[in-house]
């Protein structure tokens, strides 16, 4: 969709700049992107304009959606991707650090007919899971490992696009970049599982 890593000139909308948004915005803006955010925070707001005056914009909560950008991330509430928002969204991408993004699964399949790539959010946000599983199974946190690990979300996420293009139903529709990564991940769920009984007795 885009030629290169650049996010020179990228116009990203984000949905909540609590923790996670907040430093979402900063890299954004260190990178050379132009956001548009929204928050009911008026502290949080105030504190987000300040990492980037003229690079940062605000907007009311009812109007992050029809933002034209490049980029929605949702950043606060799960559930916003549905029948009435899908309507507004003036995007080309959607990745946000949000859980449970999509209301439902039919949201999902619709935005892949409306030509809009869907990052789910299980696969882009799984850094804080594996850095919990990380620090399990290592006694205290392997940096080097955990870096290796988060490094790889990228790649996941690549091979989810990749398959949604190839599988197509009887109409033509590409399966969703959702669907595909519910299967991407139970079949690791079961590679994990069967590994486990070869050698855990």
């Amino acid at each position: 969709m885009y030629e290169d890593d650049s996010l020179e000139g990228i116009h990203v909308a984000i949905q909540g700049v609590g923790k996670v948004g907040m430093e979402l915005a900063r890299l954004l803006v260190e990178d050379g992107a132009r956001i548009t955010i929204t928050d009911i925070d008026g502290d949080r707001i105030k504190k987000c304009i300040e990492i980037g005056k003229e690079c940062v914009e605000y907007v009311e909560p009812s109007r992050i959606y029809s933002v034209e950008c490049d980029v929605f991330s949702p950043c606060a509430l799960g559930g916003v991707i549905n029948d009435s928002t899908l309507k507004r969204l003036n995007c080309r991408i959607i990745a946000g650090a949000a859980n449970n993004q999509l209301e439902s699964e039919r949201h999902g399949e619709m935005l892949s007919r409306m030509g809009i790539l869907y990052a789910p959010d299980f696969i882009i946000n799984a850094g804080g899971l594996i850095t919990v599983a990380n620090e399990y199974f290592n006694g205290e946190i392997d940096v080097e490992g955990l870096r290796k690990e988060i490094g790889k979300i990228g790649e996941r996420l690549l091979d989810v696009f990749k398959l949604s293009e190839k599988i197509v139903d009887s109409e033509g529709n590409q399966m969703s970049t959702q669907k595909v990564a519910e299967m991407y991940a139970i079949e690791r769920i079961e590679k994990v599982s069967r590994l486990r009984k070869i050698f855990i007795p």
